[in-house]
């Protein structure tokens, strides 16, 4: 179930100062890292494998219902090579030896 990521987005969006937003090198994709005690969701192995990529299409249900949310992700892609987009994906991960999550968005 794709509700999983709804809190850690809604977490990267509400907090834009202990975020970082990493630079990309594709027009389609954000890169986001932030530490793991900043974070006020359960940080569940499964979503955020340790020092393991967890790699999922989002359902489109999900990002329909939450439209607003992945439009301001959308409109943050630095270089929008489409006016729109089909697909969702979304990778995880506990990068343990820095002490953050990692959270990327892939508009396809």
């Amino acid at each position: 179930m794709d509700n999983k990521y709804l809190p850690v987005l809604e977490f990267i969006r509400d907090n834009s100062a202990k975020v970082i937003q990493e630079p990309t090198e594709y027009a389609n994709q954000l890169t986001f890292a932030f530490s793991k005690k900043f974070a006020d969701f359960n940080v569940d192995v499964t979503l955020f494998p340790v020092m393991r990529l967890h790699v999922e299409r989002l359902d489109r249900s999900f990002v329909n219902a939450n439209a607003d949310l992945f439009i301001y992700f959308f409109n943050k892609v630095s270089s929008q090579s489409k006016s729109t987009y089909k697909d969702v994906w979304v990778t995880t991960s506990d990068v343990s030896n820095r002490d953050l999550l990692l959270v990327e968005l892939s508009f396809e």
